[in-house]
């Protein structure tokens, strides 16, 4: 750096220095940025949200006893259905993209997002070792089993 340049520099740093405290100067900041519990109350109201505190919910348990739930005793096993085992078998071609897996997996209801699979496999690096195959997926397996089946 020679000369020149340094003193450029100076002046810059003098000059947004002169600036910054200008602004500053001229448009004060506000300084009062704390609101109080009423304010915020408020704004979440008109916000359309319901504020509850404890006091309330003793007041809605004590208006509406008929809402109690039955004792123990009196209570009937619900019937559980349990899920249906669905299965979904994947063929993996030749030339097809992560973004096709991820797409089809996604619509068979296999992925919720497509997008974290494949930010997954970008961030693991796992893109190119997805393997020609055929393969079976349910919807309860994890991203991390299902890479796992396609990369082998």
């Amino acid at each position: 750096m020679n000369k020149s340049t340094i003193r450029a520099f100076a002046a810059g740093i003098i000059f947004t220095s002169a600036f910054v405290g200008g602004y500053s100067y001229v448009l004060p900041v506000e300084k009062n940025t704390h609101l109080t519990v009423d304010e915020a109350i408020r704004i979440v109201e008109q916000s359309g949200y319901k504020i509850q505190t404890a006091e309330s919910d003793q007041k809605e348990l004590v208006s509406k006893p008929e809402q109690v739930s039955k004792p123990i005793s009196e209570a009937k096993p619900e019937s559980i259905e349990k899920p249906s085992t669905i299965t979904y078998t994947l063929i993996v071609e030749s030339g097809m993209t992560p973004e096709k897996i991820a797409e089809v997996l996604e619509k068979e209801g296999i992925l919720e997002n497509g997008v974290v699979f494949l930010q997954y496999l970008k961030e693991n690096q796992l893109i190119k070792r997805i393997q020609i195959g055929q393969y079976t997926f349910t919807p309860n397996m994890e991203i991390t089993e299902i890479v796992k089946k396609l990369t082998e």
